[in-house]
C-alpha cells in the first residue's frame, strides 16, 4: 500500500476535517477522517492529503461547487489562474459523495461505545458498512449547505418566532413540531416561557418572511467537562438549513446537539464532544401558562434547567416540573420557609411562605398557626381540629394525657375518629345499624381502653372526660 497524493481545496478539506455522529440501532458511532496535510504548497488557498491507499483514482483538484463537490479526471490539465489564485471551470467534474470517500477509505476511523471501540472501516463488516453509509448521507447535507445563502437571524424574542406563520415551501421536521404555529398540540402556548428563562433564537425565513427554520440559543450552558459554552439547541427544518445552522453554530465557536433528536444530549462545537449538564434561568421566572415542550432541558428547578434528571438529582436540586408534555400547564411552586420541601400548598404567615406540612389552620381562632405550635380539639359534634396552643381560651381541659397542650394528635383518633363517627352531646346510641356495624372496629388498640367496649361506653367516656369542647 503506498502513500497517494491528492489535492484538495482548503475550505474543503476543512468540511472533512470535521467529525460526523451517526445512529445506527440506538447506538451513537464518531466517524472522523485523520488526514496528513502538506501547507507548504505554493498556491495560497490550496493544500495538499496524502493517502494511504492504492492508486485507483486519477482524478484531483478537489473543490466545492454548487453544493456538490467537484475534480479535474486529468489533473495535468488542470488550469490555475495564478492572479486570483482559482481553479479553471473547464473540463471539470461532479463526484458522488461515497465515491469521494471511497478513494480514501482505509483512512476512516470508527469510535464506537465501550464494546465497539475504535476501528478503522472495513467495507466487508456489514456494520461499517451501515455507518459508512450514513457517513456519506450526513457529508452529503453538509456539502449541500455550503450552497445555502439563507441568513440566519438571531432574536430575544422566541415567543414572536414561534408565533411566525410556517412557510409553503419545504420546512423539513419543523412541519411536524408540537410547538409549531398551527400546532394541535397545548405546549404550543408555552412558548413565552422561552423569553421568561433568557434563551435567544437562531431563525431563517423565506423571501416573503414565513418561518422555514428555528433553533433556540441558550448562553452559558455547563457541559459535563465543566465547559461554559453558548449551544444551539435542537433545529428544526429541511436537512439543508439543519446543516447550515450547524456551520454557523460552528463558525461562532458554538456547540450543537449532535443528533438532531429529543432523546440525546451529546453536543459538539465541531472539535469538542461532551453532554449537556444545564443552563441558570432567572430565579422570579413566572410559574403560569402551558408549559412548552423541551427537546433537550427535561427538568426544571427554581433557577436551572436540567438536561437530565440523574445530573439534577447529583447536584442535589428538586424538579418542579418535567417539560415533556404537550398538554400540561405550570402552577406556582415554593420552597417551603420552614422545611425545605417543594410544594404548590401555599400558606403565608408574616410574608413568607410555607407548606401543608409547616402551617395549619386553626378552625378555634378561624387564622393560620404554625404546626410546631398546634394541637388537637374536638368539636361539639366530635370532630377533630386544630387550633394554635397559644390561643385556647373558652377550651375546657380536664385529664392531661388528653389536654389540649399535648402536641401529638389525641390517642383515640386512630380508633374512632379515623372512623368518622361523629358525636352528639344529645346522642347516646348510634344512628343505625351500619354504624353499629363499624363499631366493631372500636377493639383496634390505637384506641384507649374505656373507649373499646361499646359506642354508649366511648360517648359517655368522651362527655365524662370532658374532652375539649366548643
Amino acid at each position: 500500500m503506498k502513500q497517494v497524493s491528492k489535492i484538495f481545496s482548503r475550505r474543503l478539506v476543512e468540511l472533512l476535517y470535521r467529525p460526523v455522529t451517526v445512529k445506527i440501532d440506538g447506538v451513537l458511532y464518531d466517524i472522523s477522517l485523520p488526514l496528513n496535510v502538506n501547507e507548504t504548497y505554493p498556491e495560497k488557498y490550496i493544500i495538499v492529503a496524502f493517502f494511504k491507499d492504492e492508486e485507483t483514482f486519477a482524478g484531483s483538484y478537489f473543490d466545492l461547487r454548487h453544493g456538490a463537490v467537484s475534480f479535474h479526471p486529468k489533473p495535468e490539465l488542470q488550469k490555475i489562474n495564478h492572479e486570483n489564485e482559482l481553479w479553471s471551470r473547464e473540463g471539470r467534474q461532479v463526484i458522488r459523495i461515497g465515491k469521494l470517500f471511497s478513494i480514501f477509505s482505509n483512512n476512516i476511523i470508527i469510535d464506537g461505545n465501550e464494546a465497539f471501540g475504535i476501528q478503522v472501516y472495513d467495507e466487508n463488516d456489514p456494520l461499517h458498512k451501515k455507518i459508512f453509509l450514513k457517513y456519506c448521507e450526513e457529508f452529503t447535507f453538509k456539502v449541500i449547505a455550503t450552497l445555502c445563502t439563507d441568513k440566519i437571524q438571531i432574536s430575544d424574542d422566541p415567543s414572536s418566532i414561534y408565533r411566525t406563520t410556517l412557510s409553503d415551501l419545504d420546512v423539513g421536521t419543523l412541519g411536524n413540531s408540537c410547538m409549531r404555529k398551527g400546532s394541535d398540540s397545548d405546549c404550543r402556548h408555552g412558548n413565552i416561557t422561552y423569553n421568561r428563562w433568557n434563551a435567544k433564537i437562531a431563525y431563517i425565513t423565506d423571501k416573503d418572511e414565513y418561518l422555514m427554520s428555528r433553533a433556540l440559543i441558550w448562553e452559558n450552558v455547563l457541559l459535563e467537562n465543566g465547559m461554559r459554552v453558548t449551544f444551539m439547541d435542537r433545529i428544526y427544518g429541511n436537512e439543508t438549513h439543519v446543516q447550515h445552522m450547524k456551520d454557523y453554530a460552528i463558525e461562532n465557536g458554538w456547540f450543537f446537539k449532535v443528533i438532531q433528536s429529543s432523546d440525546t444530549y451529546n453536543v459538539t462545537n465541531g472539535t469538542i464532544t461532551s453532554l449537556v449538564h444545564c443552563v441558570n434561568i432567572p430565579s422570579n421566572w413566572e410559574m403560569s401558562g402551558a408549559q412548552p415542550y423541551m427537546d433537550t432541558f427535561t427538568h426544571v428547578t427554581f433557577d436551572k434547567l436540567y438536561a437530565r434528571i440523574e445530573q439534577m438529582i447529583n447536584d442535589g436540586e428538586t424538579s418542579l416540573f418535567e417539560l415533556q408534555s404537550t398538554s400540561r400547564c405550570f402552577c406556582r411552586k415554593i420552597k417551603c420557609a420552614g422545611c425545605g420541601e417543594i410544594t404548590d400548598a401555599i400558606k403565608i404567615i408574616d410574608g413568607k411562605e410555607y407548606c401543608n406540612n409547616c402551617v395549619l389552620f386553626d378552625d378555634y381562632n378561624n387564622e393560620l398557626c404554625f404546626s410546631n405550635e398546634a394541637v388537637r380539639y374536638y368539636t361539639r359534634d366530635g370532630r377533630l381540629r386544630w387550633v394554635n396552643k397559644h390561643r385556647v381560651e373558652g377550651l375546657v381541659v380536664v385529664r392531661d394525657e388528653y389536654a389540649v397542650m399535648l402536641c401529638e394528635p389525641l390517642d383515640f383518633t386512630e380508633g374512632l375518629a379515623r372512623l368518622g363517627i361523629e358525636y352528639s352531646t344529645t346522642r347516646n346510641e348510634p344512628e343505625n345499624l351500619h354504624q353499629r356495624k363499624r363499631l366493631q372496629y372500636m377493639e383496634d388498640p390505637t384506641s384507649p381502653e374505656e373507649i373499646r367496649d361499646s359506642f354508649r361506653s366511648a360517648f359517655e367516656s368522651l362527655r365524662a372526660h370532658n374532652y375539649i369542647t366548643r
